[in-house]
C-alpha cells in the first residue's frame, strides 16, 4: 500500500484512460503534456531524457491507417496524437500540409503544459497504465529493470525540485500484485477493468485501486462538514 499523500497527480499514459481516471477520482483539473496522447514505453524515456526536444517537429508527423480510420503519429518517438490535430481534417481526412502547420499551433499549446510540468515541486506521483501499444511502432514493449532506472533518472534530473515517484499499472511486475514496490520511488499495481470495451476503463476498477491503495492528493477540496457534526462543534465550543 502506497498510504501517501501528494501535490501533482500526473498521468504519463500509456493511453487517455489515465489521465481520464485522475481527474474522475481526484478532480484534478491541471493538464499535462501526456494526457491523451498514446505513448510507448520507449517513447516515454526518450521524451523525458531528450527534454521533449522533438516533438511537434513538422518532418516527424506521419498520416498512418489504422483500423478505425487514418490518425498522426510522430515517427521520431512513436507517439500517436489522436486529438491534436483535428483542424487538419479536411472532409474527414488528414491534409499533409495542414499537419505540419498545425505543429506550430501545437507547440505553442503545449509549450505552456512543459513549463508547468517542468516547474512542478513537491510530492509527484506520476500514474502510468499499460504499455501505449502503437501499431505502427515497431519498438513496443513493457517495462524492464533497466528502461525503469533510466526513466526515474530522467524524470528526477528534470524535475529537481520535486520528489517524484511512478505508480506503473498493469505493466512490469505483474506478479507483486497489487503491492509491487521494486525500487524506492516506484510502485507497481494492478487495475481491474472488468471487461470494459470503453477507452476510459472501469471507473470501479480504478476506484478500487486508488482506495486501496490510499493515494491523497493535496488539493483536494476540503468535505463539506455534516450539519450534525457541526452543532456538535458549536455545542463543544
Amino acid at each position: 500500500m502506497i498510504n501517501q499523500e501528494f501535490d501533482h497527480l500526473i498521468s504519463l499514459g500509456g493511453h487517455c484512460q489515465t489521465a481520464y481516471q485522475i481527474r474522475r477520482h481526484f478532480g484534478v483539473d491541471k493538464a499535462y503534456p501526456l494526457d491523451w496522447w498514446v505513448t510507448p514505453t520507449i517513447a516515454l524515456v526518450r521524451l523525458f531524457e531528450s527534454g521533449f526536444a522533438h516533438i511537434f517537429q513538422e518532418e516527424n508527423m506521419r498520416v498512418v491507417e489504422e483500423p478505425s480510420g487514418p490518425a498522426v503519429m510522430c515517427s521520431h518517438y512513436g507517439l500517436m496524437h489522436y486529438h491534436d490535430f483535428d483542424e487538419a481534417k479536411i472532409n474527414g481526412k488528414y491534409s499533409p500540409y495542414l499537419v505540419r502547420t498545425k505543429c506550430a499551433a501545437n507547440n505553442s499549446k503545449f509549450s505552456y503544459l512543459m513549463t508547468r510540468l517542468l516547474n512542478v515541486t513537491g510530492k509527484v506521483l506520476f500514474v502510468r497504465f499499460a504499455h501505449g501499444w502503437v501499431q505502427h511502432y515497431p519498438h513496443t514493449t513493457m517495462f524492464d529493470e533497466a528502461l525503469l532506472h533510466r526513466f526515474m533518472d530522467a524524470a528526477r534530473a528534470m524535475l529537481p525540485n520535486a520528489e517524484v515517484n511512478l505508480l506503473l499499472l498493469n505493466d512490469y511486475n505483474n506478479h507483486a500484485g497489487l503491492d509491487g514496490n521494486p525500487f524506492p520511488g516506484v510502485y507497481t499495481s494492478v487495475v481491474n477493468n472488468y471487461d470494459s470495451q470503453t477507452w476510459f476503463g472501469s471507473n470501479q476498477g480504478w476506484t478500487e485501486m486508488f482506495e486501496y491503495h490510499n493515494i491523497r492528493w493535496s488539493g483536494a477540496p476540503a468535505k463539506p462538514v455534516e450539519p450534525e457534526h457541526a452543532v456538535r462543534s458549536e455545542h463543544a465550543a
